[in-house]
């Protein structure tokens, strides 16, 4: 039997793009978000940007209720040479659900991150 309406769209899990409810689901991850105004020695440069985290920490954590993620920041690169650098993570467990964050201070490389949909909000 039919549980959606006839002409509603059928909705298949191969094809959505968000992960299931009860998983984590990134929305945002900053590395170094501290260091955005920060002008490091010739010939470095500052290529802090907001996001910059996201596909890395959307890649460990998919399809997960927990998470526990050691950041390693040869994953996505130096974004501001000789400033210590934190981690911000904004990320939801149900789709329309409250955002959550967590912040790892700086210096954040090496530390572990923990991500969790089985606690409550």
């Amino acid at each position: 039997m039919r549980a959606k309406p006839w002409g509603a769209p059928v909705e298949f899990a191969w094809r959505s793009s968000l992960p299931p409810d009860g998983t984590v689901n990134i929305v945002d991850a900053t590395y170094g978000e501290s260091c955005q105004s920060y002008t490091p020695k010739f010939p470095d440069y500052n290529w802090v940007s907001r996001g910059n985290a996201t596909a890395v920490l959307r890649e460990e954590c998919a399809g997960k209720a927990q998470c526990l993620f050691r950041f390693e920041k040869q994953k996505i690169g130096e974004a501001a040479a000789g400033c210590p650098k934190d981690l911000s993570v904004a990320y939801r467990c149900r789709q329309g659900g409250p955002l959550r964050t967590v912040t790892l201070p700086a210096e954040a490389d090496g530390k572990t991150v923990s991500l969790d949909c089985l606690a409550p909000p």
